[in-house]
């Protein structure tokens, strides 16, 4: 496949999550669709969406626009291979991603989910990436993104409206919505999360045993601030991504407390060389083929135990000194016991 400057990766299945997922999926890609084709970029960017063991798969049961259809890839993973691999969780979220990103063919590889819209000033920023390093002084070539949210409330998002009304919303009301702050130091609860290829194919994606509830984002931001940078994209451009807000489903409230991920302080590099599933071939929609891992060949990581672990422990010594207020030190406290807890990890690596 060509290259392309942007490629999107949602995991997404026919389920119901949440509430109206279908709906939420379908608006995301065509509002997507729009922004690009107002830009006349549509060449340039791909979405993948990842359709995890669906019943009955993502494609059929929702309407694209012509913009859409002609950037939007779907991936399906069946359920036989989620009975493979799914180590004990009915969506393991990292190891949908990272099939995602192994078959992305963008320079730049975008994390995102299917009720998070995407407007212009943003798309044009990673499109227009080299120029933008000069101008902004940062290499987001060599930087885990961060993209804060902001929530368009229920109240609205209730209505279904269409992608030109939600255009206009956001237009008219985004800059009076209020940014949902990363977590300090650890950078959670961004809407998305971009880095360049290189860098994904360097650390091999999402850590595949964290296949439970939260962290995963975490995780992937300590990894990278071994030996990249973590930027808040809100702080550095006044950018952010916009997200549906949604009400729980009735299935979702009755189920038990969701099993959490472990407080984890990994090596840069994680998981072996089929990471992404990378030995498996999917049938891809619309294109009618069977879709393979894109080859990516690892860049070669010192991952010894001393070093990762005395560099995070650094990492975690200049957040600690950095500031002093109330807020500041209780983060700095919960991350340095989440570090001490996994003194016991790092003896068994």
């Amino acid at each position: 496949m060509d290259r392309k400057k942007l490629s999107f990766v949602i995991t997404a299945r026919n389920d119901n999550y949440m509430g109206n997922s279908n709906w939420r999926l379908e608006t995301t890609l065509n509002f997507i669709a729009d922004q690009l084709a107002a830009l006349r970029q549509l060449e340039n960017v791909e979405i993948i969406v990842v359709d995890w063991a669906s019943s009955q798969p993502l494609h059929e049961v929702i309407t694209l626009t012509d913009a859409a259809n002609q950037i939007v890839r779907f991936v399906e993973v069946p359920t036989e291979i989620h009975e493979k691999v799914h180590c004990g969780s009915s969506f393991p979220i990292p190891i949908a991603i990272n099939a995602g990103i192994r078959r992305a063919v963008g320079t730049y590889i975008a994390l995102t989910s299917g009720d998070v819209l995407w407007t212009s000033d943003v798309l044009e920023s990673f499109l227009n990436a080299n120029a933008d390093n000069q101008r902004y002084r940062e290499d987001l070539s060599r930087s885990m993104v961060f993209i804060p949210r902001k929530n368009i409330p229920w109240n609205f998002v209730s209505q279904s409206p269409g992608t030109a009304e939600l255009a206009h919303y956001l237009a008219n009301e985004g800059t009076h919505l209020e940014v949902e702050p990363l977590m300090p130091f650890y950078f959670g609860c961004a809407g998305a999360l971009v880095m360049h290829r290189d860098l994904w194919i360097e650390c091999r994606g999402n850590d595949e045993k964290l296949v439970f509830w939260g962290f995963n984002d975490i995780d992937l931001s300590l990894r990278m601030r071994l030996k990249y940078s973590c930027i808040d994209y809100f702080q550095t451009r006044k950018m952010n991504v916009y997200h549906l807000e949604h009400y729980p489903s009735r299935t979702d409230t009755q189920t038990a407390p969701k099993k959490m991920n472990p407080h984890v302080f990994n090596p840069f590099t994680v998981n072996d060389e089929n990471w992404g599933l990378a030995q498996y071939t999917f049938a891809e929609w619309p294109r009618c083929q069977k879709s393979d891992a894109i080859i990516m060949t690892d860049g070669g990581n010192s991952n010894s135990a001393a070093h990762f672990r005395l560099k995070h422990f650094v990492n975690i010594l200049l957040f600690i000194f950095s500031g002093y207020s109330k807020k500041h030190l209780y983060w700095s406290f919960s991350i340095l016991r989440d570090y001490c807890n996994n003194i016991f990890f790092y003896r068994n690596i």
